[in-house]
This record gives structure tokens, C-alpha cells and sequence, in this order.
């Protein structure tokens, strides 16, 4: 847009809203498929029942609103509610933390055993749905495989217009995007490949969020950490990762951007907040806040410490607070001097 307006202003607020005084978002977005695999290894029923429980167990933590800026809920959390009959979503924004909604429908296969997201179609009618419902910001994933050519030009182009196109419907009916163009974890890659691969990428995902007249500004961006790929014997030490993410950004990302969130993509949940540490202690001019936005790293231990069991829900809550605090240390580059 050739002059920001007044709703651009507004959105780009929110955008830094959700990420100031290093806060971050905590993405419990997975869907009842998804959460089943986790709660049959804890022997824990999956039901609407079970699924709000543990929500309302993160949610009502105590101390939340110091280290969650902005939470990610599936379409079924919009309707649920506490025991008191309070509806998640009111209960939350009392607590001034941004509500958010994924929007993507997923994933297809492409051309040469590669992926592109959908849900274009829509769209439209679903920004609109989730704005009247509360949501601010919205978050959309793509996914990129590192093997042999891949990811190609073609599907580096489509998957960045679709961010794009997403982007400025979003953006048109006042919710903030977050694009996630994932690089996937799985792989044999370098770290060397994989920066090289995330820079083609990103670049191509500014220029075409540019190309479609996105408000910068009012964009955050979500991540993979610039690692090697999960089957690479050579194990990067988290200044390593620091170091190559943080080139990788200040190559790509122009100063703009609010906010950069990582995602935890099959890191464990010690290598995830050591690696965002060792990123916030690089010394480079940045000019985004560089913070997560984590679903299993936050919510795994707690959801063991659980187990559906109403007697150790304290317990659990204690466990989630504990982890979301360490990261927020880690936004700061703080971790270590605890």
C-alpha cells in the first residue's frame, strides 16, 4: 500500500501488541486427529470433554498473561468454556492476550513429492466469521522439503503467493497474518544447505507480499530455526544455530516486519528455547522481535504431568508457567544468568 491508513496503523499495533515486553504466542491449534495421537500414549480419551480440560488447564494458568502474548485456538475452542461458563475467548482477552485462528486447510501434494497449502476458496467468509468472534491475528502454514532439487522454484512461487494472497485478505478485514513458510525438519540436509534454502525462501515470500500490497508492518512471520535436517549425524551447537539463523534473517527479513516467532518443528523443547536464546545474544542491528510461538514445547510436559487427571492439575500448571517463562527469558537472550 503506497500510504499506510488508519486500519494499517491499527493492525500493525496489534502486531507488536501480541509480541511486546517478550512475550509470545502459545499455538494450540492442533485438531482432534492430531491431539489423539498425543493422548492415547498418556491412555487419555480423546472427547470434546477431555480436549477442553486440558485447554482450560493451560488458559487459567496462573501468570499466563506475563509470558503469552497471543494464543493460536482451534475453530471447536471458540465455543468452549470454563467451569464457571465463561467462554475461553472472553476469559483470555480479560487477560489482554490476542486470540488467533489457523486458517489453512492443510496440506496437498505437488508437483516433484512436494506440498502446497490450500484454502484460498473461502477465505473470505471465514476471516469474516472469526473477526466477529474475536480473533485479531490469523496464522496460515506452508511447508518446504529439503531432498535433492527440492523445494523447486515452482514451489517456492506457488506456496509464497498463496502467504501472500492470505496475507491481504487478512489484512483486508482487520486481522493480522501470520505467515509460516516451515522449512521441514525431517531430512539429511546441512545447516549450510538449510540456510541457503531458507533465504531463497523468505526472499521470495517478502517479494510477494509486497507484489499483492501486504502492509508489512502488520505482518509476523513464523519460522523454522536454521538447523541441519533430523537425520544429519553433525549436531549444531545452539550458537551455531544462532548465529546462521540470525544471518539468515538480516539477509532476508527487511526491518519492517514487527516480529519474527520460531516454531519448535520437532525440536525438543530444551533445544528449542536454547536455540532462541543463543538467537536473542547475537549481537546484530535487528530491528524485529524475535520470539516463539510453540505448541508442543510448551504443552508437552504439562500434558504428561496431567494425564487427565484432575488431581494434578496444579502440578501441570506449575510445569507449563515454568516452561513459558523460560522462554520468555530466552527472548531476551537472558537464559543463562538465572
Amino acid at each position: 500500500m503506497s500510504s499506510p491508513s488508519e486500519k494499517c496503523f491499527k493492525l500493525g499495533m496489534v502486531a507488536k501488541q501480541i509480541l511486546e515486553n517478550n512475550k509470545g504466542i502459545l499455538a494450540a491449534d492442533e485438531s482432534p486427529g492430531s491431539i489423539q495421537k498425543r493422548f492415547d500414549k498418556l491412555g487419555i480419551i480423546n472427547n470434546e470433554e477431555t480436549r477442553r480440560s486440558f485447554r482450560e488447564l493451560l488458559f487459567t494458568s496462573e501468570g499466563i498473561e506475563k509470558y503469552i502474548g497471543g494464543v493460536i485456538l482451534h475453530e471447536e475452542t471458540f465455543e468452549q468454556k470454563d467451569e464457571s461458563e465463561k467462554l475461553f475467548i472472553d476469559m483470555l482477552k480479560e487477560k489482554g492476550i490476542c486470540l488467533g485462528i489457523k486458517l489453512d486447510k492443510g496440506l496437498i501434494d505437488y508437483k516433484n513429492n512436494e506440498k502446497v497449502s490450500v484454502g484460498l476458496e473461502d477465505l473470505h467468509l471465514r476471516v469474516k466469521y472469526y473477526c466477529s468472534k474475536g480473533a485479531v491475528f490469523a496464522k496460515w502454514r506452508s511447508l518446504f522439503i529439503v531432498k535433492g532439487d527440492n523445494p523447486t522454484e515452482d514451489c517456492i512461487y506457488e506456496n509464497c503467493t498463496v502467504l501472500a494472497k492470505y496475507a491481504k485478505i487478512c489484512q483486508n478485514n482487520n486481522l493480522v497474518p501470520i505467515v509460516e513458510p516451515e522449512v521441514y525438519f525431517e531430512g539429511n540436509y546441512t545447516i549450510d544447505e538449510a540456510e541457503q534454502q531458507s533465504k531463497r525462501i523468505l526472499s521470495t515470500l517478502i517479494q510477494k507480499l509486497n507484489i499483492y500490497e501486504v502492509y508489512i508492518p502488520a505482518v509476523i512471520i513464523k519460522m523454522s530455526f536454521v538447523t541441519q535436517g533430523k537425520e544429519n549425524k553433525r549436531i549444531c551447537k545452539p550458537h551455531e544455530v544462532g548465529r546462521t539463523t540470525m544471518n539468515t534473517l538480516v539477509s532476508a527479513i527487511p526491518c519492517g516486519i514487527p516480529g519474527i516467532v520460531f516454531l519448535s518443528g520437532g525440536h525438543t523443547q530444551d533445544d528449542a528455547i536454547s536455540y532462541l536464546n543463543a538467537i536473542n545474544k547475537c549481537k546484530a542491528y535487528k530491528t524485529w522481535s524475535l520470539s516463539f510461538s510453540y505448541g508442543r514445547c510448551l504443552s508437552e510436559k504439562p500434558m504428561e504431568t496431567w494425564r487427565g487427571i484432575e488431581e494434578n492439575k496444579k502440578a501441570a500448571q506449575r510445569e507449563f508457567i515454568e516452561i513459558a517463562r523460560r522462554c520468555h527469558l530466552a527472548c531476551r537472550g537472558d537464559l543463562e544468568e538465572e
